[in-house]
């Protein structure tokens, strides 16, 4: 068995996963979209708070 951390993000549109996706990617980030509006982030078993805080800095806000 594997475990994990996973978290997922619902949008009102597919726009959103799309723009979350690409800023995600611009910044060197990989993350996959689970459907029409939903984004899901998997980091590693091993994460460090650095890396987390990395990831949510690329995640655009309202």
């Amino acid at each position: 068995m594997v475990g994990g951390l996973i978290a997922v993000l619902e949008f009102p549109s597919g726009e959103g996963v799309d723009a979350v996706i690409r800023a995600a990617v611009e910044r060197g980030f990989l993350t996959l979209s689970c459907g029409s509006r939903t984004l899901r982030l998997m980091p590693p078993l091993y994460v460090t708070e650095r890396e987390i805080n990395l990831a949510a800095a690329a995640v655009p806000s309202r």
